[in-house]
């Protein structure tokens, strides 16, 4: 993607929003804006698993190919420093303990 296109999609004041186009062969790039600093990140996933995905698919099933902070990246559009950040303030956790679906 041009710098051009990168600067005019920041200048449109779309944080949290994502803009895609085709690149080809069932290919597509996703930019995403940060809601927290506003960085830009493109990604390029699969067509098929993109629409599987906006159409109710898990986002695991749908583009398993791509690791669990790229995932978090098309969810939300934050970058995982800035998830990091956001959740600094809460200590520790245990991500063993998160998943632990038994009651307390």
């Amino acid at each position: 993607m041009s710098e051009g296109l990168r600067q005019l999609y920041k200048a449109l004041d779309t944080i949290g929003k994502m803009h895609t186009s085709s690149i080809g062969a069932g290919n597509m790039e996703v930019l995403t804006s940060c809601p927290m600093c506003g960085g830009l990140e493109t990604v390029v996933v699969n067509i098929d698993g993109f629409q599987a995905w906006k159409g109710g698919a898990l986002i695991q099933d749908a583009l398993p190919e791509l690791d669990r902070d790229t995932r978090e990246l098309l969810i939300t559009g934050m970058h995982s420093e800035c998830w990091d950040a956001m959740f600094a303030e809460q200590g520790d956790v245990n991500e063993a303990e998160l998943m632990d679906d038994r009651p307390l």
